[in-house]
């Protein structure tokens, strides 16, 4: 399965991105005849997603990148283990003093 890709802004948070996708995804489960192990595999990374994150430290940590002018993808994904995700943030103009582009990672 490929990676699942979010670009949050200061309109939508990854976490609102995050049940939108995983509704969608859903009502597609719901609605196939024929079962799809990439869809449901989706559906199981989106929920474990929503379930375990700390979604106000996440946002704590991307937001002040996107007031910036910057731009923020996350990648989630499955492991052998669960879920992995990851932040990039990329573009913003750097403040004083400055701060290099990060990756946060969570599990």
């Amino acid at each position: 399965m490929a990676e699942i890709r979010f670009e949050p802004g200061l309109e939508a948070c990854v976490e609102t991105l995050a049940k939108s996708e995983y509704e969608a995804v859903l009502r597609a489960v719901l609605e196939s005849d024929e079962p799809d192990d990439e869809v449901a595999t989706r559906v199981a990374v989106l929920g474990e997603f929503l379930e375990s994150t700390d979604f106000g430290a996440l946002r704590g940590a991307y937001e002040p990148h996107l007031a910036r002018g910057g731009r923020v993808v996350i990648t989630v994904g499955p492991t052998d283990t669960g879920i992995e995700w990851r932040v990039a943030l990329e573009g913003a103009p750097p403040v004083q003093p400055p701060v290099p582009d990060c990756e946060l990672e969570g599990r």
